[in-house]
């Protein structure tokens, strides 16, 4: 009897999770792609770092150019110095800039939970408005406020993605199903949640 009442459970718990995440488009390959965008979102962020530590900001001074020519056309013979740090965070934020347009559009077919649509569209224009700050930080030659506002939003832009990521999770699935009776905790942890998100915002423009 207890074995029929925990497969009748999981079947229950696998068709919310399924219902609530848009039925049958393979939610699988959604959060595998979802997880993907958001490995290479750190990844491109340590590269930014990388680029920050080698001082190499302005080694491409040209925007959206690299040296007169596409950026996707720039001969690698002339990926020297910090030329080869810049432009690698040039073409890897263009990479992830078209994850994050696949991924809205997927979410925008596919998804049921209006939430998470909207989220995914906030995150295609947070990298979209990112490139620009990117590309006016070069221009200008790398002012404070626009290399702060860049530093801050790609930060941003990374919360977006792991709350993405989150979203299309087995356990988020769960755990809404279990707090469904009792808004109470979900509630409070939301408050110290914004907290800390303000205050680590703080620490990253104080910074």
């Amino acid at each position: 009897m207890g074995a029929a009442n925990t497969a009748e459970s999981a079947i229950h718990t696998g068709a919310e999770t399924t219902a609530a995440s848009g039925g049958g488009d393979s939610p699988r390959w959604r959060r595998r792609f979802a997880k993907l965008l958001c490995l290479s979102t750190l990844g491109l962020i340590l590269l930014g770092g990388l680029v920050t530590s080698h001082d190499a900001g302005l080694a491409v001074p040209d925007w959206p150019d690299s040296y007169g020519q596409s950026m996707f056309l720039f001969p690698p013979s002339m990926w020297v110095g910090g030329i080869f740090w810049e432009h690698t965070h040039r073409l890897v934020a263009s990479g992830v800039g078209l994850l994050t347009l696949i991924l809205a559009v997927w979410l925008a077919l596919t998804e049921r939970r209006v939430w998470v649509t909207m989220l995914g569209f906030a995150a295609l224009a947070a990298v979209v408005f990112q490139g620009i700050l990117g590309g006016v930080t070069v221009v200008y030659l790398l002012p404070p406020a626009i290399s702060v506002s860049h530093a801050v939003l790609a930060q941003t832009f990374f919360l977006m993605t792991i709350t993405l990521a989150y979203a299309q999770s087995r356990e988020r699935s769960i755990r809404a199903e279990r707090h469904t009776g009792s808004p109470g905790a979900p509630r409070a942890l939301g408050a110290w949640a914004v907290a800390l998100l303000f205050l680590v915002f703080f620490q990253l423009i104080a910074g």
